[in-house]
């Protein structure tokens, strides 16, 4: 169904009814897909079964309070605030309650420059009664309209929107909102009763007061009047408006201009006229959140549901992907279980054979001194080849030197000689040349190292010690 297209739903409360219009934008243009017409006790029924999460609402505020402040030029971060603690000075009895303003320019007012500004404000109480009518359905309110702020919309969209005044006319229920716009902003609304539907006499009489009102008050006389809506369809009156174009006579007979929908919104023309409030709302526009009363609470507060909501599809996501890493990890932990457990059958085989080899050198460390003993003993030198060399030395000297003593150990690998003896002969100087001929002949047998030599010249012994090798 077309309605299923629909990207963008809005709402209009107007006393006893609530109309719906189901609509999608794209590339500037609006396209009415579905409208509802329903009485006030069937929205809560409209709310249970409907998809959509979010809504923008417009509304007939039975009590709110507008007027124009002229205040001394500040800057824009400032002039919020300002207009806030003017709105209360202005209206005591108004304590908690949201508002919406726009500049309407420069003015000089006792001789000193200022900013001619134009609010509107609700009590917050109304304004939360119908957010609860949808809080309850958990839906979300967009942004909150006054149906004259709605309606100023599809104003400026028409080629007749200029800075020319224009004061629009249209129905909500049994009652007439009246409006003054100028250069695309609000100037003035007005609330009418109204006793029938349509514009008659009485209506008219209405208007022409309204009009005579902006000339003196607000010393803007209204180029135009413009029937908003259904209203162009209940015109039965014979008496004219007080306005430049009250002579024009349009296609119906209306003295004033009738309007309908800007060629970038498509719905038929019935929609139009009856759906005219929701279906301006959701016109685009430059500034699409002007006169948005909703509540500067509800709105962070729903905010922070957007951000939660978004905190937990990212925490779903990153779950999702940590689930999907700790896969791949268990099927690597499987793989590396699997590689642990032959490395323990293969340690298990080690730890076999070390005992075996553990046990097997304990037998051999048995037999270790023996073994020794008989590479000490392979490994030294031949004791019959260094005494066959010593045997040499005593020959020269006839019976000059006699060898008392000879020690011979085994050190590493080399046999350690000690020689000790003495030198038969009177004269010292005879002692002294037999002992250093006897050292340097025995320094000079093969094999033969002196470590140190000592002679006692007047006992005349002597000790040497040598170091032999055959290697």
């Amino acid at each position: 169904m077309g309605y299923l297209l629909a990207n963008r739903i809005a709402v209009s409360f107007e006393d006893e009814v609530v109309k719906v219009v189901y609509a999608s934008l794209s590339h500037g243009s609006l396209t009415v897909r579905k409208t509802l017409l329903l009485k006030n006790e069937e929205f809560d029924d409209f709310l249970a079964g409907e998809r959509h999460r979010e809504f923008i609402v417009v509304a007939d505020f039975k009590v709110s309070y507008y007027d124009i402040l002229f205040l001394p030029p500040a800057k824009d971060k400032y002039l919020r605030q300002i207009v806030y603690s003017e709105i209360r000075k202005k209206n005591p009895e108004l304590k908690d309650f949201s508002f919406s303003y726009s500049v309407l320019g420069e003015t000089v007012r006792e001789s000193r420059k200022a900013l001619e500004v134009f609010f509107y404000a609700v009590s917050n109480a109304d304004l939360y009664q119908i957010i609860q009518r949808f809080d309850k359905y958990r839906k979300t309110v967009k942004s909150i309209f006054p149906i004259a702020a709605a309606l100023s919309r599809l104003v400026n969209a028409l080629p007749v929107a200029g800075d020319e005044p224009q004061l629009c006319i249209a129905e909500t229920g049994p009652n007439k909102t009246l409006f003054l716009v100028k250069g695309g902003k609000l100037h003035f609304i007005r609330t009418a009763n109204a006793l029938e539907t349509g514009v008659h006499d009485i209506d008219v009489h209405d208007i022409n007061m309204t009009v005579n009102y902006c000339r003196q008050t607000l010393r803007m006389t209204p180029s135009s009047v413009l029937l908003l809506g259904g209203v162009c369809l209940g015109y039965d009156a014979a008496m004219g408006f007080n306005v430049p174009s009250a002579s024009m006579l349009l296609p119906f007979g209306i003295p004033g201009a009738c309007v309908y929908i800007p060629e970038k919104i498509f719905a038929r023309r019935e929609e139009a006229m009856d759906f005219v409030s929701p279906i301006a709302a959701l016109m685009p526009y430059k500034s699409a959140d002007a006169f948005n009363i909703l509540p500067r609470q509800y709105e962070f507060l729903t905010l922070q549901k957007k951000g939660l909501a978004l905190c937990t599809v990212c925490f779903i996501l990153l779950s999702l992907i940590a689930l999907w890493f700790l896969r791949t990890k268990i099927s690597e932990i499987s793989r590396l279980k699997g590689e642990a457990a032959l490395l323990r059958t293969d340690i298990s085989m080690m730890e076999s054979g070390r005992r075996s080899y553990d046990m097997h050198y304990a037998e051999l460390m048995k037999y270790m001194p023996l073994i020794n003993f008989l590479n000490s003993v392979n490994s030294a030198p031949d004791a019959q080849k260094a005494l066959i060399s010593l045997s040499s030395l005593k020959e020269p000297h006839n019976k000059a030197v006699e060898l008392k003593a000879l020690t011979v150990t085994v050190d590493s690998g080399a046999l350690k000689l000690v020689l000790q003896g003495n030198i038969e002969a009177e004269k010292y100087a005879d002692i002294q040349k037999h002992y250093r001929t006897l050292v340097d002949e025995l320094r000079r047998l093969k094999g033969m190292t002196v470590g140190s030599d000592t002679l006692d010249i007047k006992n005349r012994k002597f000790q040497i010690e040598a170091r032999y090798s055959d290697k």
